[in-house]
């Protein structure tokens, strides 16, 4: 599992990194909320500086910003947070003695879990799916 340890571990480097790059820049600290750029306030939406998504309620575009905002860099960064505890709770557990078959099991399915949106990942490795 160490591989699969590794290869989780980078996914989230990655995602770590790409949150922090879109929260520099003088452009987020100068628009850290959501509004609407021009003269009908539903024609598009800037969060921190950024026209995310061109809003057309009649195909779905308000659903798009939605979604967009919902995925922002501080709930990425707070999710890689989470996942890294997880991984941590698996070494931490697999590395005890006492730890039975069953719970092994769990553990390494939750990893595998894990690493299932990864999946398109060239380093991803087919054995982990679950």
């Amino acid at each position: 599992m160490s591989a699969l340890v590794e290869f989780l571990r980078a996914r989230l480097d990655e995602d770590e990194e790409a949150a922090r790059n879109a929260t520099e820049g003088p452009w987020f600290a100068d628009h850290p909320e959501p509004k609407h750029w021009g003269d009908d306030p539903e024609s598009a939406l800037i969060v921190r500086g950024k026209v995310l998504c061109i809003l057309d309620n009649q195909y779905g575009g308000s659903l798009c910003a939605d979604h967009i905002v919902r995925h922002d860099p501080t709930r990425v960064l707070a999710e890689v947070a989470a996942k890294r505890g997880v991984i941590d709770l698996y070494e931490i557990a697999s590395a005890s003695p006492e730890l039975d078959r069953d719970a092994w099991l769990v553990l390494t399915e939750t990893l595998k879990l894990l690493a299932l949106p990864s999946a398109s990942h060239p380093d991803y490795d087919e054995r982990w799916r679950p």
